[in-house]
């Protein structure tokens, strides 16, 4: 099976921030925005956006794009012996 590359998109929403609350036991609702309120960040992180994710695929599409894979025995995967190609995954089955 080839690796198929997925085109990723950031979300994009009027309030992205907001949520909406339901006291469950009263049956009331209300609208809040919430925003963060983490103390000291000593790290950052990466980002998850659209970008790094496309980048992602990228860099695995160029990894194993090339590759062939073959799904086969350890009988047959024996049997082929050195004359194996390089760009080649060989899957044994039981």
């Amino acid at each position: 099976m080839a690796f198929v590359m997925k085109e990723w998109k950031d979300r994009i929403a009027e309030f992205a921030g907001r949520r909406r609350l339901t006291d469950v036991d009263a049956g009331t609702e209300m609208v809040v925005d919430v925003e963060r309120d983490e103390g000291f960040v000593s790290q950052t992180g990466d980002m998850f956006s659209a970008q790094n994710m496309n980048d992602l695929e990228q860099r695995i599409n160029t990894a194993f794009g090339g590759l062939s894979f073959v799904v086969c025995t350890q009988a047959d995967f024996d049997a082929i012996g050195s004359g194996r190609p390089a760009d080649t995954l060989y899957i044994i089955r039981g």
